[in-house]
């Protein structure tokens, strides 16, 4: 008799799905990390703050200098040197008064700025008219102060009229530093076809220079008050130690007595 085998039936093994919510939450860890990824390693990010743009890059807060209500000076122009190292020249060159900015050159005979360069570059990238001054040290050579400052600047580049800053007789009688500031001035005006600005404080224009440089542009430091200045004055600093948006140290500021075409080359 020929038995039938039974058929063994075959389990049927149930695949167990993959949930949705899992793919949505790996969907959301990814684009979590590449966000970060873009944040901190995409480059500089900028963003727009009152207004304004701002780098933000490494910092997690605006700083106080970036602030609009707490740096809130409105001067025409400023003045800087090494000193001021820390500038937003894209936040300065759209500042509502800031016009033009004068960057310290050179010191007596062998003295260079070594932040001149690269604020004069960064001046004149963020649209400001730029200019350079030369702070004369009295008792140096003439002719040594008048080659330092030629060595290190370029007037074919510069906006406005260069500048000698002079503020001390430095142990010279009045004479003496008349006769030496005029054959520095003189040789400069030889140079540039026009008369540099005097930068001085009052007191020190009145007693020392007026009698001989009279006929000279002339910028006048007086912190405490701006009525009557002289005819010739083109420009007054007002203050040094002004806050102004972009700027994180004190700065010199100036307003113009006149038109900037007054100080330009």
């Amino acid at each position: 008799m020929q038995v039938k085998k039974k058929r063994k039936k075959s389990k049927s093994i149930n695949k167990q799905e993959t949930p949705q919510w899992a793919y949505t939450a790996t969907a959301m860890v990814v684009t979590l990390i590449l966000l970060v990824v873009v944040f901190f390693w995409g480059g500089t990010l900028w963003r727009f703050t009152r207004g304004l743009i701002y780098s933000g890059g490494e910092k997690s807060e605006i700083p106080d200098y970036l602030n609009d209500s707490l740096y809130n000076e409105r001067p025409d122009g400023v003045d800087m040197s090494h000193y001021q190292r820390d500038i937003e020249w894209k936040v300065l060159g759209v500042h509502p008064t800031v016009k033009f900015v004068y960057l310290k050159a050179t010191e007596g005979e062998e003295l260079y700025d070594k932040y001149y360069n690269r604020h004069h570059a960064q001046a004149r990238n963020a649209g400001l008219q730029v200019g350079s001054y030369h702070f004369y040290r009295p008792k140096v050579p003439v002719m040594a102060q008048v080659n330092n400052f030629l060595e290190h600047t370029d007037f074919t580049i510069d906006h406005l009229k260069p500048v000698i800053d002079i503020e001390v007789q430095g142990g010279l009688k009045k004479k003496a530093l008349q006769d030496s500031l005029r054959l520095c001035l003189d040789t400069i005006t030889a140079i540039i076809g026009d008369k540099p600005i005097l930068y001085t404080s009052r007191n020190f224009y009145h007693e020392v220079l007026e009698e001989r440089f009279g006929n000279y542009p002339l910028w006048i430091a007086d912190y405490r008050h701006g009525e009557s200045l002289p005819a010739n004055c083109v420009l007054w600093q007002y203050t040094d130690k002004g806050k102004v948006l972009g700027i994180r140290h004190e700065v010199d500021c100036n307003r113009l007595t006149g038109s900037l075409s007054k100080i330009q080359l």
